[in-house]
């Protein structure tokens, strides 16, 4: 099995909406730390803040889909007026049914965002959702991150290569 997502970009905002919509995605599943601010920080940088409003503009929805406890990821709803879906539990996904009813959408319309192979890419080959691997937000990593960056690389994250994305791209 290969642990390669669907998507490699460097940042999340790469994903726009009109590209989305094309690939008729409906909705995002969506990790925080590191993907969207850095490691526990409330701090979400302006680009990605906008990015999020251009996808709440364009009709689809997302929801936070981290590891963090909820109280950890409750900023972030409340900034968008959406759920929280609590903890993931990544990979092994118990909290993905939770998730999944916040966003309404089949699991094939479906994207995860993330910035780990481990956690992010594995969570959605158990649950068959497309992944989108981001490169992260910020060197700042718990200790066991750090580790697993390092298994990372061993099996080839770094040989995967970034994907271009243009809106009339008909990605896999």
């Amino acid at each position: 099995m290969s642990l390669r997502p669907f998507l490699v970009i460097r940042r999340i905002t790469e994903l726009s909406p009109s590209w989305l919509l094309q690939h008729e995605i409906k909705g995002l599943l969506v990790d925080i730390d590191n993907t969207t601010t850095s490691y526990h920080s409330d701090n979400i940088p302006d680009d990605i803040l906008s990015w999020f409003d251009d996808i709440k503009s364009a009709g689809l929805k997302f929801a936070p889909y981290s590891n963090a406890r909820a109280y950890r990821i409750k900023n972030f709803c409340d900034r968008f007026g959406i759920n929280n879906p609590g903890l993931a539990i990544k990979p092994l996904n118990f909290g993905l049914g939770r998730a999944l009813q916040a966003l309404g959408a089949p699991k094939d319309r479906i994207l995860l965002i993330g910035d780990q192979v481990f956690t992010d890419c594995l969570a959605g080959r158990f649950s068959k959702i497309r992944t989108v691997l981001v490169n992260p937000i910020s060197v700042h990593e718990n200790p066991v991150t750090k580790f697993m960056r390092v298994i990372e690389k061993l099996i080839g994250r770094t040989r995967w290569g970034y994907d271009e994305l243009t809106t009339n791209d008909r990605k896999r």
